[in-house]
């Protein structure tokens, strides 16, 4: 095995020096390009050649004059513009309402389900869950909090449920 990689590696060197040794023999200058063959046109004379051209740009003038002209663009993607310019324009008629705030806007935590734990605690079993929050992982049983915001109402054999403190809204997490 030794005796084969040696010699695959002397083979490889030696085509890598043949190679670059048969690069350097070779001179820019040496090898000079064929000189370009002039093609023969067949042309009548330059009259001829004349009323040709004349023609085929008369032809193009007149089709150029019967294309339809290109319209202007309906919108500028680089302003912007409601796309009901007449209602904006419009005064309201009546005043306008002033609401009550409305309630802030909760965004849920992207908690995940990672798995569940059994563990035995005086011959009875207890289910541990472990969630992950971005990049954080918590253990947590039944009736602890997860932070300040959720507890954890139960533990199922497949789904825990998560119950929101302040709004008692409770969401149901599964293992996928």
């Amino acid at each position: 095995m030794q005796v084969r990689r040696s010699a695959a590696i002397v083979g490889g060197v030696a085509l890598m020096g043949a190679w670059l040794a048969s690069a350097t023999g070779l001179i820019p200058g040496q090898l000079e390009p064929a000189p370009p063959q002039p093609r023969a046109s067949a042309t009548s004379g330059g009259a001829s050649l004349d009323q040709e051209v004349r023609a085929q740009a008369a032809r193009l003038r007149d089709r150029l004059h019967r294309a339809p002209n290109p319209q202007p663009a309906g919108r500028n993607p680089f302003r912007f513009e409601s796309r009901r310019p007449a209602l904006d324009r419009v005064a309201p008629s009546r005043p306008a309402v002033v609401e009550a705030p409305a309630a802030p806007v909760v965004t849920p935590l992207p908690v995940k389900l990672e798995g569940l734990a059994e563990r035995e605690v005086d011959g009875a079993k207890k289910r541990i869950a472990i969630l992950s929050i971005y990049t954080e992982i918590f253990l947590v049983a039944e009736g602890e909090t997860l932070n300040a915001r959720h507890r954890v109402k139960t533990i199922g054999a497949d789904a825990v449920e998560l119950e929101e403190i302040a709004t008692g809204a409770v969401t149901r997490l599964a293992i996928r």
